[in-house]
């Protein structure tokens, strides 16, 4: 994308195209253009903090597998009696769900605006 003509790179993002008749046009223009790479690279980072945040909760209840399933080898405890049950998965694929509607909104909502809303 560097070294485009800026208005190749609103094609790509599916932006209208801007009329660059008055000076009041051209800064607008660019303010959107900058206004647009922060945004993005803002969602960037909250996607990637939420995947990170998702693996580290995987690679901790990977751990807590392997103690239940090595503590039942060694008849430390019963099955019945492990940290990881299916109530844990349930509790899991529920949060995970939540947590990407929540980021998946909040990107959509307050990132990228509709037309004509204010915002503050």
């Amino acid at each position: 994308m560097a070294g485009q003509p800026p208005t190749e790179n609103r094609k790509e993002a599916g932006l209208p195209p801007v009329s660059l008749d008055g000076e009041a046009d051209r800064e607008a223009f660019n303010i959107e253009e900058s206004e647009f790479g922060l945004r993005k690279q803002v969602a960037t980072h909250i996607l990637l903090g939420f995947g990170l945040a998702n693996a580290v909760v995987l690679i901790v209840i990977g751990c807590l597998i392997y103690l239940d399933a090595s503590m039942i080898a060694n008849k430390s405890i019963i099955s019945s009696e492990r940290v990881v049950n299916s109530n844990v998965i349930m509790a899991l694929v529920g949060a995970t769900t939540v947590q990407m509607g929540t980021i998946m909104i909040t990107i959509a909502s307050y990132l990228f605006p509709k037309n004509g809303r204010n915002r503050s």
